[in-house]
């Protein structure tokens, strides 16, 4: 009888303890929430885990300012960028109806890190044990809670309360969470921080308000165009669009006294690239949210989700293409609190094209225009852009067309070494086929080169399958039927045996500071770790029997903007490598040269600084 009245008694604290309306201010926090919180959410008891994920999971894109003295006390040489999230560990019903109890962690996040699970890093503050309410019906969320960073003079405790506006249970393209997350700390005390205003981009529950088939592609209808690949498969679009990133092309008539920016003048540059990030799809509707930012550089695109150069999209998949509406955000004064959405005449184009080829590799293409007047504020020129992907592995029925093969013949046939009795070299796979090589002139090394194989023969190389390549007309899971042209006239041995193939690379050259590569000048989006990258497409014809490489290479002209509407490739590049027999001591010695067949006094000729009229390349080990 004793026994079952202690345990009664026992299972009566630990329910009161649970659901206690005061489990906010009592728990190891140490905090009020009644203090800080009571006028903006009211407290109420908890009652039972709420498990409807439709509810508020959290906010994985946001942005912040303020909080100053918070990085300032961190000595880590990384700089803190100013976007952060936001994660719900549980959420409870209450006894009133449309609050429910809240737990939720709260990260400000650094530049190009990142991170698992709870393996929180120093190097930024964080609030773990955030506590609180929120009240669905006002869209208003208050929490107090603490947190920590690290500083010179080791960790130091932070104590806060973060309060939301706009916490709905349903959103569309227009809406933003914003908030504030401030010290509860004295202002002398080295724990203290100034006030961080914030927003999010919220994602749950969105209502699609704007992707209708009235906005359309019309307006874009201009565009140069191919076939394109087309699917019923909105995983695979979502899938393929995430951190894709892409770079872009402007009208060959512009410059920064035009209407050119989608931006205006008022970032100080024109973007050079674009990325989607954030890429939410709709369960029953083939419609995607997206966030798409603009950067000056291809290596800016772990910085910080910059509010000016930042759009909010929405679209549809109509089997062919994707059509977006897009909106910039707008804010005014320097708090992070005041953002809007606004100026949502932006759209956007997306497709996937059926042919590849030297002068086309992007996997991913589109252009993105102002729905304005040209005479209207915030009009720009169309602007196109490409992916830095090659193919798209995930939509079948992709080709790649071999249109250099009659002038790679003709220097092949022109180079083409002698080949010796007793020797073999590498023929259909893919391993033996890339290279690594230095690039030097008659005196020093001036860079790096590697390669990227895209094609052997009729088949699309696997680069995630070591040593094996995919057969487009025979694989299902990669590329399904998509095929590789096959030229006429392939070269023939006596036997009439076919032992040489068309193959088609990509080669990225790593060049050191001071190395001219035609027009090649240093500029933000090619320069990066002390070297200026130059990528090269390049086809021809490898030559089995003599282990002889021949290629004609073509790279976009160098600008300080990329430009359509004029020939904007230098396809005047030729690259002849040997790679060495299968049963040679120095089975990794591959020895080739690459040079410009312009005229020396053409200005973007490679032969200016090099009286060997190219660049002798070989294996970087050697």
């Amino acid at each position: 009888m004793v026994m079952g009245f202690c345990s009664t008694t026992f299972l009566f604290l630990v329910l009161s303890l649970v659901f206690s309306p005061t489990s906010v201010s009592s728990s190891p926090t140490q905090l009020s929430y009644s203090d800080h919180c009571a006028s903006i959410v009211p407290e109420s008891t908890p009652t039972r885990p709420e498990f409807t994920t439709s509810r508020l999971t959290g906010f994985s894109a946001g942005y912040f300012t303020g909080g100053t003295a918070i990085l300032d006390q961190n000595s880590s040489p990384y700089s803190f960028s100013k976007s952060l999230s936001f994660r719900t560990r549980s959420l409870h019903a209450t006894k009133t109806k449309g609050i429910f109890k809240i737990e939720g962690r709260l990260i400000l996040s650094s530049d190009g890190t990142y991170y698992y699970g709870d393996d929180l890093d120093r190097r930024r503050p964080s609030f773990p044990q955030l506590e609180g309410f929120w009240s669905e019906s006002s869209g208003e969320l208050c929490m107090v809670g603490v947190g920590s960073v690290y500083s010179n003079g080791g960790k130091l405790r932070l104590s806060a309360v973060f309060k939301l506006s706009n916490v709905k249970n349903s959103n569309n393209i227009t809406d933003l969470v914003t908030g504030t997350l401030e010290s509860l700390d004295f202002s002398d005390d080295s724990n203290y921080f100034d006030p961080i205003s914030i927003f999010f981009i919220p994602v749950m529950n969105y209502k699609y308000s704007l992707s209708s088939s009235s906005t359309g592609c019309a307006a874009g209808a201009d565009a140069p165009e191919t076939p394109s690949l087309s699917t019923n498969s909105m995983n695979s679009i979502c899938s393929l669009l995430s951190s894709e990133q892409f770079e872009l092309e402007y009208p060959h008539n512009c410059n920064p006294s035009r209407n050119c920016s989608p931006f205006g003048g008022n970032v100080g540059y024109l973007p050079q690239w674009m990325s989607i990030r954030e890429v939410h799809c709709s369960e029953d509707e083939d419609k995607l949210q997206v966030i798409v930012t603009f950067q000056n550089s291809s290596y800016d695109y772990y910085e910080t989700l910059n509010p000016s150069t930042t759009m909010i999209a929405e679209g549809s998949w109509d089997g062919e293409k994707l059509c977006l509406v897009a909106c910039r955000i707008l804010t005014e004064g320097d708090s992070a609190a005041d953002a809007r959405i606004g100026d949502c005449s932006i759209r956007l184009r997306l497709r996937f094209p059926e042919i590849l080829s030297i002068r086309n590799r992007s996997g991913v293409v589109g252009e993105f225009w102002s729905n304005k007047t040209v005479t209207e504020a915030g009009f720009f020129s169309k602007i196109l852009f490409q992916s830095r992907r090659n193919r798209i592995p995930g939509i079948p029925g992709q080709k790649y067309e071999y249109t250099e093969f009659q002038r790679a013949r003709k220097l092949f046939l022109k180079k083409k070494p002698a080949g010796k009795k007793g020797e073999t070299y590498p023929i259909g796979n893919p391993s033996n086929m890339q290279f690594d090589l230095s690039v030097r002139n008659s005196t020093h090394r001036m860079g790096w080169a590697y390669s990227e194989l895209i094609t052997l023969g009729d088949k699309f190389s696997d680069p995630f399958v070591f040593g094996t390549s995919i057969s487009l007309d025979e694989s299902d899971v990669a590329v399904g039927n998509s095929s590789v042209s096959k030229p006429e006239n392939l070269l023939e041995t006596k036997a009439g045996v076919s032992r040489t193939m068309n193959v088609s690379y990509r080669i990225n050259l790593g060049l050191r500071r001071g190395v001219k590569f035609g027009d090649m000048i240093p500029t933000p989006s090619n320069f990066s770790g002390g070297r200026i990258q130059v990528e090269i497409s390049a086809e021809g014809i490898y030559d089995a029997e003599t282990g002889f490489l021949c290629l004609v290479g073509c790279r976009k002209l160098s600008s300080s903007l990329k430009r359509y509407g004029s020939d904007s490739m230098d396809c005047e590049i030729l690259v002849n490598l040997q790679f060495p027999p299968l049963n040679s001591k120095n089975i990794r010695d591959i020895k080739g040269s690459m040079e410009s067949t312009r005229e020396k006094s053409d200005p973007l000729s490679m032969k200016q600084d090099n009286r060997f009229g190219g660049w002798i390349l070989r294996s970087s080990w050697f």
